[in-house]
């Protein structure tokens, strides 16, 4: 029924009259998505409005990727020579467009009013099965896109139409991924890291063919490159914040996980975490979560696991603060098409990365 109490003559009524409003800060909108088991979730949790809802033409930031080397040692009355040094470098990306949808015919709801039972009743639990579906398939869209190879022509440059996965910050060398280099792209984020040494992933290795001699030590190493500790009182100055231990979580496919936690068996789990009787998902490394990523087993060489360790401090997905999840429609069909109708789900966003010296990647050889 309307406001008015007059019934309601149409599900296109019942769509308009109950459309979607936000009304709790966007920031509260995204982190409901944390409450679901996806890297996306871990990503935006805790999060501010700042950090992953923008404006603009572009996602842009400014960081220090050099050092001015000003400072020194002098001698009273020495000449002294000050200089002007930009040490900041600009990294960005393009906004990419996202779109939902669910689409219904007229036959449809009458045949479901057909069935029985109030109208209202059977609206509501059409249009809440249908955006349920299309909120599942959003995400999971966006979750896929994360773990994509790297194509250059549409990740990288102005005008492709994907957005960025975690494949273009984190490579086998810290340089741009193998796929842009072929093409002649040899910039992620408009910064060449073969120019930037400080904009580039770490990187360790491991032999495959005695894994359980060398992997605990590359996971050493990787840990300690990884660590940024406080300076007391200067943090804020200087811009080095201590790293976040929560904030980091090791990547990888089932043979990766399978490796890992077998050698801690073999090891009587020195490095698992305690009082936890589980494996596979539960295994971590100096408290660091272990996440087994179903998308990467399609990703890496079968014999090959990677263990990807990501920052998600400086690693997550920006959305544009005027185009979140906007509805558009309904929308009827066309002249064909008369008795069809369609709402979409309007987003645009994108991966960003802020640091990839803060990423690393464990490969075998």
């Amino acid at each position: 029924m309307s406001a008015d109490g007059t019934a309601l003559p149409s599900f296109v009524d019942f769509v308009l009259a109950t459309k979607a409003h936000k009304i709790t800060p966007t920031t509260d909108i995204l982190n409901d998505a944390a409450r679901r088991t996806y890297l996306l979730a871990m990503m935006l949790k805790g999060r501010g409005n700042d950090e992953i809802v923008q404006t603009g033409s572009k996602i842009i930031d400014q960081i220090q990727l050099t050092k001015m080397n000003n400072a020194g040692f002098y001698r009273p009355n020495q000449n002294l020579q000050p200089r002007g040094v930009d040490t900041l470098t600009q990294v960005g990306c393009p906004w990419r467009f996202h779109q939902g949808n669910y689409a219904w015919t007229n036959e449809q709801v009458n045949l479901n009013m057909a069935a029985g039972g109030n109208a209202v009743d059977v609206y509501t639990r059409l249009k809440t099965s249908w955006e349920q579906a299309a909120y599942l398939d959003i995400w999971d869209s966006m979750e896929n896109q994360l773990y994509l190879t790297p194509d250059p022509n549409d990740m990288e440059l102005d005008s492709g139409l994907g957005a960025q996965s975690i494949q273009c910050f984190i490579t086998d060398d810290g340089f741009a991924p193998t796929q842009y280099q072929a093409l002649g792209v040899l910039t992620v984020m408009g910064v060449n890291p073969a120019t930037q040494a400080q904009w580039r992933n770490q990187v360790e290795t491991y032999t495959l063919a005695d894994p359980t001699g060398t992997l605990y030590k590359s996971f050493d190493r990787m840990w300690v490159k990884l660590h940024w500790k406080k300076i007391k009182g200067l943090n804020q100055q200087v811009g080095s914040p201590a790293t976040n231990d929560a904030k980091i979580c090791i990547l990888t496919n089932l043979e990766g996980i399978t490796l890992y936690t077998n050698m801690n068996r073999d090891a009587n789990d020195r490095l698992r975490k305690a009082n936890d009787a589980g494996y596979g998902s539960d295994a971590s490394f100096n408290g660091v979560e272990m996440e087994y990523i179903e998308n990467l087993d399609s990703v890496y060489t079968a014999g090959q696991p990677k263990f990807d360790w990501v920052n998600l401090e400086y690693l997550f997905p920006v959305y544009h603060g005027d185009r979140y999840m906007t509805e558009e429609g309904p929308i009827r069909g066309s002249v064909n098409q008369p008795f069809s109708w369609a709402v979409y789900k309007n987003t645009y966003y994108n991966l960003f990365c802020r640091s990839r010296r803060r990423q690393g990647r464990i490969r075998g050889v």
